[in-house]
């Protein structure tokens, strides 16, 4: 219990309609000093006056309570204007009726939200988290609703959050309002989404020593019916597709959104997956850890007799590719082939990821057995398929510098590097590498 001095006094007030009654209690007049309590009983014990205070209610407990918060509202000339709603009292000025002042308090965490005319941003609100934590100051923001209480503002400007592109931490003013308005961990700051909108990848490009001016030229603009060289833009979500102006990539971009996959969704999708984007390349290049295993799995089906196209696959790229034994693997893959074209009994039909990897496969083993022609051929099928899957320009590009084709080779180097898994670090290092090694190639 409360006990309060006997020169008080106490006037009786129920706004909520509650079978408790509210009291306003004022100090003597000759005093400023303003205070509302809630109570469920006052009486009389030697001359002082105890009062109790309603039951605990939910949320913060030494906030005022919504009665008293609809008397602090009252005192000031403000009505409710709707009903109460998931621990939300709302308040309109009744001074005017032109633009009037709203206030909604959120009587459970402290949070105050107000809407009024500003002279130079017009009529519009403000959201104040903590603003208040006693009736004085709940009741400062009633009596005049642009005070700053010292509550529930922050510095927006002093606000970090993390590039998920580049991965810094960095302020407020180094991202948009679009990309801010994303939150975190989706959020790009503006030099990462210049970089992608003018078709670069800073992080990448620069630290292997490769200027974008110096590839663009090996590709032409994948707008339909474009044949235009060093496209200058490209898709700022999927970083794959490749457009010579604007009007070309607005002329693509219906078709484009169906297959468009974001590059930081691709990126989520192999980090959690945990899983070698090696694995059924058809180029034996998995890696050391799980190679063991896959070789086991191969050998296993070769025991069993299993002569499905998935079975075999993994015995050409596991078995014969691993042993070296190119002629054999080479053979496995003609088999393969003609048992997916229902050349022979009991064929099984390939999935287009598995004619990708067959051609993969044919590619390598040719270009071992110094089948150069061969080689590019097969290679070319794996690009029209996927030419984004990882390392599917690596042979060809071996085998046209095989011949003594250097522009070949530098312009098919220069493309896995710009069309191959942009989300992939290791891909990227791996052709990047792969470039700077040609003799021919000036940067």
């Amino acid at each position: 219990a409360i006990i309060l001095g006997s020169k008080m006094i106490v006037e009786p007030y129920s706004p909520s309609g509650e079978e408790y009654p509210a009291y306003v209690v004022r100090c003597p007049p000759s005093s400023s000093e303003l205070s509302y309590i809630h109570l469920t009983d006052v009486h009389e014990e030697d001359g002082w006056k105890v009062v109790q205070e309603e039951p605990a209610r939910q949320g913060n407990t030494s906030l005022p309570s919504p009665d008293v918060i609809k008397i602090i509202a009252l005192e000031y000339s403000y009505e409710e204007r709707r009903d109460e709603a998931s621990s939300t009292l709302f308040f309109k000025d009744t001074s005017t009726t032109h633009n009037p002042t709203l206030i909604n308090v959120f009587y459970t965490t402290g949070g105050v939200m107000t809407k009024l005319s500003h002279p130079t941003s017009g009529y519009n609100q403000l959201w104040r988290r903590n603003a208040y934590d006693s009736v004085a100051s709940l009741a400062a923001i009633f009596e005049n609703p642009r005070v700053h209480t010292g509550k529930g503002y922050r510095n927006a400007g002093n606000a970090v959050r993390g590039c998920v592109k580049c991965g810094e931490e960095k302020k407020r003013a180094d991202f948009s309002n679009n990309q801010w308005r994303k939150g975190q961990g989706e959020s790009k700051c503006t030099s990462c989404v210049q970089s992608q909108r003018q078709g670069r990848n800073n992080d990448v490009d620069a630290s292997y020593e490769i200027r974008w001016e110096s590839i663009i030229d090996s590709i032409t603009c994948d707008a339909e019916g474009c044949l235009n060289t060093s496209p200058a833009y490209r898709c700022q979500s999927c970083c794959m597709v490749y457009y010579c102006s604007d009007a070309c990539r607005r002329s693509h971009q219906r078709e484009h959104s169906q297959e468009c996959v974001g590059i930081d969704v691709m990126r989520l999708r192999t980090q959690m997956s945990g899983s070698d984007v090696n694995l059924r390349s058809g180029l034996c290049n998995a890696k050391p850890s799980t190679l063991s295993q896959l070789r086991g799995q191969a050998m296993a089906t070769q025991l069993s007799g299993n002569r499905s196209v998935d079975s075999l696959l993994l015995q050409a790229e596991y078995i014969h590719q691993a042993d070296e034994n190119w002629e054999q693997a080479l053979q496995l893959y003609h088999n393969i082939m003609m048992a997916s074209y229902g050349e022979e009994e009991h064929s099984d039909t390939a999935t287009p990821s598995q004619w990708r990897q067959m051609f993969m496969g044919l590619s390598r083993c040719s270009f071992e057995l110094g089948m150069y022609d061969k080689c590019i051929s097969a290679g070319s099928g794996a690009v029209e398929m996927n030419r984004h899957f990882p390392q599917v320009h690596r042979y060809i590009a071996l085998a046209h510098a095989a011949k003594g084709d250097h522009a070949e080779a530098l312009k098919t180097m220069k493309q896995a590097i710009l069309y191959e898994a942009p989300w992939c670090d290791e891909t990227a290092q791996l052709n990047k590498d792969l470039l700077r090694g040609h003799p021919f190639f000036n940067n």
